[in-house]
């Protein structure tokens, strides 16, 4: 018996010419943790799900910011982390891949 893994891989680099992103690459991290963010419904729920720091998630969520020139997600004091738009189509098109 076999055991077929397929693994997805994102790929998104800014162009060089782009402001404030010197042709940066988005980590595939920033994807993972926008989905838990999804799922669980908060950051601090997505880190400790992925095993990384709360920080290093923000981390990861601000460098999506920047490569994309507007912000992955929204928090709301007392309702916790919602995805923007941008994050939404970003969680729907991993889903697809």
């Amino acid at each position: 018996m076999y055991t077929v893994t397929i693994k997805q891989k994102w790929a998104i680099r800014a162009e060089p010419t782009l402001p404030n992103t010197l042709g940066s690459v988005l980590s595939p991290r920033v994807i993972e943790v926008l989905t838990r963010v999804h799922e669980l419904g908060s950051v601090s729920s997505a880190s400790k799900a992925l095993k990384i720091s709360y920080r290093h998630a923000w981390d990861l969520i601000r460098q999506g910011d920047v490569l994309f020139g507007q912000p992955l997600m929204m928090l709301e004091r007392g309702k916790g982390s919602t995805l923007t738009p941008l994050g939404e189509k970003l969680v729907w098109a991993d889903r697809r891949i």
